[in-house]
């Protein structure tokens, strides 16, 4: 069930799979729900603020800020404020090794690609590095948007140089040292993930999972840092917003194929969550 709820989609090429995202949080209603994947993630704020919660631990990012997501780990991202912008960097581990086993290789990446040194959660202000690893993030991430030959080659020069200044400062951490996603978290992430769609009952879902409704309540509040109808709502208007994006259909049919029954609810949820209706959302984003 883990395998469900993992965000599984081609990242850049087969023969290049590095993938560069720039959030610009527009409506001030910014929010990509709990998700986890095997490739390591990078992010840089570059303005305003959002909020990075990972593993159920929050981190207010401020402009400058630099985090590491590890492989598997269940994280989510928030912000309110639209003047929030961040760069995230989506990179396979295992495409950095070499072909002929060296020095770096032994010593260095397999360490890292086998899991038993991870990347720091996140950089310390105050950190040495900090506006080196910076300076590589955002020269990478402008090498992939111009996309000039030779570019891949620039990427994997700049990931070297991060992981050589994090190595330097001794800020890679043992695995035993880091908080590992619960199965058990993501099966209840899964199960939603298959069910948004439908009308769900609370104890119908607590019973699935052997637990009372008034215990599940509290683990997935303790877990997951919001109440079971406020994560279902960022959920559902998510898939709602995928949607209207990607088809011609009506708003009432998208409504009803992200498990809203009411068409009154779903269009003030939309627009409590995003800032705008769904009609707006779609016209701005095809302008």
């Amino acid at each position: 069930m883990d395998s469900v709820f993992q965000e599984i989609q081609q990242r850049g090429t087969f023969l290049f799979p590095f993938q560069h995202y720039e959030m610009n949080n527009e409506t001030g209603h910014l929010f990509v729900s709990a998700h986890w994947h095997r490739e390591i993630e990078v992010i840089c704020q570059i303005q305003g603020t959002t909020m990075l919660t990972v593993e159920g631990t929050d981190y207010n990012l401020l402009p400058g800020d630099i985090c590491f997501i590890n492989s598997g780990l269940i994280h989510q991202f928030k912000s309110e404020d639209s003047q929030s912008l961040y760069y995230a960097y989506v990179f396979p581990l295992d495409s950095l090794g070499f072909a002929r086993e060296d020095y770096s290789q032994a010593f260095y990446l397999k360490p890292l690609i086998q899991g038993t040194l991870l990347f720091p959660t996140s950089i310390p202000r105050q950190s040495a590095c900090r506006n080196s690893i910076s300076s590589c993030i955002l020269t990478l991430i402008e090498k992939n948007k111009q996309q000039c030959p030779g570019y891949q080659l620039y990427t994997k020069a700049m990931l070297y140089q991060i992981i050589s200044c994090l190595y330097e400062e001794h800020m890679l951490v043992p695995q035993q040292k880091t908080v590992q996603s619960s199965g058990f978290d993501k099966s209840i992430l899964s199960y939603l993930e298959d069910h948004y769609s439908e009308k769900l009952y609370l104890n119908e879902i607590a019973g699935f999972f052997h637990m009372s409704p008034k215990y599940f309540c509290r683990y997935f509040k303790k877990h997951f840092g919001k109440t079971l109808m406020e994560y279902m709502n960022y959920l559902r208007i998510e898939k709602a917003c995928g949607m209207l994006l990607s088809t011609q259909k009506p708003v009432l049919e998208i409504a009803l194929m992200s498990g809203f029954s009411n068409i009154s609810y779903f269009n003030k949820c939309f627009k409590k969550l995003t800032g705008i209706t769904p009609k707006a959302f779609r016209a701005m984003h095809r302008s």
